[in-house]
């Protein structure tokens, strides 16, 4: 099946205004890498590098069988309490595919084995140069062959030059989701695009 010729779900209206970008590929907004994952059968395992209080991964754990949320939670905007609401909220909403570690990015790389994952979302400092290239660099390795690489931030300039270099040298098409890149008050949109790659 080639990307092409995948129609990505429709996004709920609620959301619309936000979606003012140029969408590149079948997604119109992040949510729907999750049931594209699905629909490709790129949805055995799937993690999120950088979780916070979890929105993001609420919203796509249900298409993987099994999905990985790590994060440090170790500084003032990302802390234990934010760490522990996760855990909790987990508990009550009684999922049982979320593995949560807490862990930074470098250090937990080297627990999976090369080709686990189907799906890779880099949220979390996805925007700061050396550890968005440093996340590159350890984590694209991890991606099962024909799986989804992909992570937030877009609107950043230095990120999308980072992103194109590696679409360069791993002669991949850039896909970018719709989200506007500023905000009403003409502010760079911290709910921005997404960039992925289907490997």
């Amino acid at each position: 099946m080639k990307i092409n010729d995948i129609i990505a779900p429709k996004a709920p209206k609620w959301e619309s205004h936000r979606t003012e970008g140029e969408v590149i590929g079948p997604c119109k907004t992040r949510k729907d890498i999750g049931a594209l994952c699905q629909k490709l059968g790129c949805n055995k395992r799937g993690v999120e590098l950088g979780v916070a209080k979890g929105s993001f991964t609420f919203q796509v754990h249900k298409y993987f069988d099994q999905f990985w949320s790590i994060d440090s939670w170790c500084d003032e905007r990302h802390d234990t309490k934010q760490y522990e609401r996760f855990k909790r909220k987990i508990v009550r909403k009684k999922i049982t595919n979320i593995n949560v570690v807490r862990s930074d990015f470098n250090t937990v790389v080297k627990t999976f084995d090369d080709h686990f994952f189907d799906f890779i979302y880099i949220d979390g400092y996805a925007k700061a140069h050396h550890q968005l290239r440093l996340n590159l660099n350890n984590w694209f390795i991890k991606l099962t062959p024909g799986g989804i690489f992909s992570g937030h931030d877009w609107q950043y300039p230095h990120v999308q030059e980072i992103i194109n270099e590696l679409a360069s040298d791993k002669k991949l098409n850039l896909n970018v989701t719709g989200e506007r890149h500023y905000g009403s008050s003409g502010r760079i949109n911290t709910e921005g695009p997404t960039w992925w790659f289907k490997t």
